[in-house]
């Protein structure tokens, strides 16, 4: 605190007197530490022996680069490891402890596993719904076009509607105008829809139109098995089985429903 600076714009008198008197004060100051010297040459030597400012910042920079090693090394043992810090932890436990833990593991998997496929199915039905609710408005007010009426046919049937269904499956084979392979599947879908309503007999005249205009559909050869299997035709349902056969030898559905039915017609012909 500078009373020289504070009072700077009182009298001059104060000022003046101020002044004499930290004057004197340094003077005193010199005399203490120098004795045998003059005021004057004390306060020389004051001003000589101390360190300049640059000095000063200097030796604190040295100190500083010389305590920064030290620093780090007392930072790095006071920080722990965390993951030798968790391997101790699990290391300390016993065997049924370590279980225990190992099964809130897995718990916790299925339950993310669980979330994550009632979220997807939650949002799978969410967009169903949506694009019934569209294709169902066009068809109202008669605006739908052919595969439109299908697309919504389809949805229908993926929502167990089955007969609401197959009115407008209907209507999409009544305007159709695409190619006989979209039309193939129409009539595949139209006999899925009869099949789940047990109308086997309409469901066998659908299938039968999908496969006429395609040969090798195998989807609808093995549908066309499932409806003959049904109705007890199991001589008709191994031919529907064994054409799938012939178009893919692979085919699993085939090769069980075939092998099954060829051991029962053979014991029934015992």
């Amino acid at each position: 605190w500078d009373p020289l600076r504070a009072f700077s714009r009182g009298s001059s008198t104060t000022t003046n007197a101020l002044s004499s008197k930290t004057t004197t004060t340094r003077m005193r100051m010199g005399i203490r530490l120098f004795p045998g010297n003059t005021a004057k040459e004390s306060r020389g030597l004051i001003l000589a022996l101390r360190p300049k400012k640059e000095e000063r910042k200097s030796r604190n920079k040295k100190i500083s680069r010389r305590s920064r090693p030290v620093l780090k090394e007392a930072r790095a043992l006071h920080e722990p490891d965390e993951v030798a810090e968790l391997a101790g932890i699990f290391s300390s436990l016993d065997t049924s402890g370590q279980i225990q833990l190992v099964y809130v593991g897995v718990l916790l998997g299925l339950l993310s596993g669980a979330v994550f496929l009632v979220l997807r199915q939650v949002l799978y039905r969410t967009k169903l719904e949506e694009a019934t609710k569209d294709l169902s408005e066009k068809a109202r007010t008669g605006d739908a076009t052919y595969d439109e009426y299908y697309e919504l046919g389809v949805l229908l049937i993926r929502k167990k509607l089955f007969a609401t269904a197959l009115k407008h499956l209907d209507s999409a084979k009544r305007s159709w105008e695409g190619d006989e392979e979209g039309l193939s599947q129409l009539y595949n879908a139209m006999g899925y829809a009869y099949l789940q309503q047990d109308k086997l007999d309409s469901a066998v005249a659908e299938y039968l139109e999908a496969v006429n205009l395609r040969p090798r559909y195998v989807v609808a050869w093995n549908n066309l098995g499932d409806a003959y299997k049904k109705m007890k035709k199991y001589e008709d349902a191994l031919e529907a089985y064994e054409t799938t056969l012939g178009v893919d030898p692979d085919n699993k559905v085939a090769k069980e429903q075939f092998n099954f039915l060829k051991s029962r017609v053979n014991r029934l012909s015992l």
